[in-house]
């Protein structure tokens, strides 16, 4: 028998009514309702943010996407949510989004590692996203 806690419960019933505790612990349905938008990470929490703070993390979410399983959803502290660590790996900082003069372009030194390096300059990390470099992105 799996027992959840009363905020895994909470955040379930916001999914599915008729969750189950067993259907919880599957990875496969956890990945099928990862949260990708503020709106409904306010919903399933029982949040809302500000005007301007609902603006900021839109404008981080824009550059940073989100995906949160339930499970980890479930392990964020309301009370304390803006020095909870949690939510601090879910939401980067908006002060992400400032690239200073002396910032490094690739400060991991990733892109001279990256094993899809093309002609054009272009490292391709998936189908739908690529980090251009330099020259222009295959199809410009």
């Amino acid at each position: 028998m799996t027992t959840l806690s009363n905020n895994q419960q909470k955040i379930a019933r916001r999914i599915d009514a008729g969750t189950a505790a067993e259907v919880w612990r599957d990875w496969k349905w956890q990945v099928r309702h990862a949260i990708t938008d503020i709106s409904t990470f306010e919903r399933l929490l029982g949040i809302s943010f500000g005007k301007d703070e609902r603006r900021e993390l839109e404008e981080t979410a824009n550059r940073f996407p989100l995906r949160i399983t339930p499970y980890y959803l479930s392990l964020i502290d309301t009370k304390d949510l803006w020095i909870d660590p949690i939510f601090m790996q879910c939401f980067p900082s908006p002060a992400e989004l400032q690239v200073e003069p002396d910032d490094m372009e690739d400060p991991l030194a990733e892109d001279a590692d990256h094993p899809a390096a093309t002609p054009t300059g272009c490292s391709f990390w998936s189908a739908t996203s690529a980090l251009c470099t330099g020259g222009t992105a295959p199809g410009n």
